[in-house]
């Protein structure tokens, strides 16, 4: 998923990712497998010169709202890089701060940059909004094959349930709703979890350009 979520061009990467769940008949319990974006041994998902946050939105929100057990790097949260070429100690580089002798102390808000705030500030969002929702935590998963640049999936459980949509297009595309029935008969529309804004799903739903939608819905 590395070489995924490019933010400058048109791609079929979400075509991958689809192609990639549809494969999970061959684990005995996919629900239960580690995911991630990068590790201590690979280059860090985050690239040096990104100059916004489209590319880190769309991973971390596939990441944390996908089947299975997300796990995510260190330093993931304000945007470390570093490169296998480069040699495994870049991708294990400190942590600036907590050290009096650190020049940079990116525990604060003070010590990290505007774009590793918004980084910090959306991921922390997420993560306290995935713990006590049990539709992703605990729920199954189906997802539907992309169209017109659009990749849609729903977690599920019980009464509890979300609808992901990822936008690979650099363009703002409109999405026809009635396609995901499956996942959103009885309700009439979803609560973003970002942004708390409520979205008719009567209706079609525009996604941004390289950008994501997290619905939970409510009748």
């Amino acid at each position: 998923m590395q070489k995924s979520f490019d933010s400058h061009s048109d791609g079929g990467y979400l075509e991958d990712l689809f192609e990639e769940i549809a494969q999970d008949f061959i684990y005995p319990d996919p629900y239960h497998i580690l995911i991630f974006l990068d590790n201590h041994d690979m280059s860090r998902f985050n690239r040096e010169g990104e100059t916004d946050l489209k590319r880190y939105k769309q991973g971390l929100v596939f990441l944390l709202t996908t089947r299975g057990i997300p796990q995510l790097y260190y330093g993931t949260e304000i945007l470390m890089t570093g490169t296998k070429e480069e040699g495994d100690g870049f991708l294990r580089k400190d942590f600036p701060g907590g050290w009096a002798s650190d020049p940079v102390n990116a525990f604060t808000r003070d010590g990290r940059s505007p774009m590793q705030n918004e980084a910090w500030d959306y991921l922390q969002k997420l993560l306290q909004w995935r713990k006590s929702n049990i539709a992703v935590t605990q729920g199954t998963l189906i997802h539907y094959a992309p169209k017109n640049n659009v990749y849609v999936y729903g977690r599920m459980k019980g009464d509890h349930k979300v609808v992901v949509m990822l936008n690979s297009s650099l363009n703002d595309e409109t999405v026809q709703m009635a396609r995901f029935s499956d996942i959103t008969g009885g309700y009439t529309k979803g609560r973003d979890v970002i942004t708390g804004d409520t979205v008719n799903i009567n209706r079609p739903v525009v996604v941004p350009g390289k950008g994501e939608l997290v619905l939970e819905l409510v009748k």
